[in-house]
């Protein structure tokens, strides 16, 4: 992304370069934040690009995750400036954006590894399923996911066939490296992210 950085010099005929900084910040869902700042130079009366990639901003990044963002612009005073220059976005449409969150996807596989596509492919008691649910974190450090699951018609269990195994629960990163929830986070979820399940 990149923002656009106007200079003008108005009656002045006064015409000198000028540097200043700009800021993206970023307020995470969860309210973390990152700031990532660029310097540039330009003359006082033209318009100039900067751009930003999301590593500028978290290198563990590997897109531009939701939450909302602004510029800040700020050129201090220099040269034959009178004063101090600048622009605050947090206020500013312009200058501010909220990208909306992708909301999860999930699927079901039997135990041949085909996906169950439609309603009318029932789920046969004592069968085996993998719940794959696929999630963006948009940047946050703690998130959950909720898997919910209708027991009321037959009794369901997770990770095994006699009792639930939390152990064949696991949590698989963009990069693929797979691990497992934490004790508390099942508790709350129950099936997160990918789990065998037997109806």
């Amino acid at each position: 992304m990149s923002d656009a950085i106007t200079t003008s010099r108005g009656n002045s005929s006064i015409s000198e370069n000028v540097t200043g900084t700009i800021t993206l910040h970023w307020t995470g869902l969860d309210g973390t934040t990152r700031t990532a700042s660029k310097q540039f130079t330009q003359d006082n009366n033209t318009t100039q690009n900067v751009s930003f990639g999301f590593r500028d901003v978290d290198k563990t990044w590997k897109s531009w995750p939701a939450g909302s963002y602004y510029y800040d612009v700020n050129v201090p005073k220099q040269g034959k400036m009178k004063a101090d220059a600048g622009h605050a976005g947090a206020a500013d449409a312009r200058e501010s954006w909220k990208p909306v969150p992708t909301p999860p996807s999930k699927k079901l596989t039997n135990a041949a590894g085909q996906q169950v596509t439609s309603d009318a492919q029932q789920i046969a008691p004592g069968s085996l399923y993998t719940a794959h649910i696929a999630a963006q974190s948009n940047a946050s450090e703690h998130f959950w996911l909720y898997d919910t699951i209708d027991v009321t018609a037959q009794k369901v269990l997770i990770g095994g066939t006699d009792r639930d195994d939390v152990s064949k629960v696991t949590v698989t990163d963009q990069d693929g490296n797979a691990s497992r929830p934490t004790s508390r986070s099942m508790t709350a979820s129950r099936a997160s992210a990918s789990s065998r399940r037997t109806c």
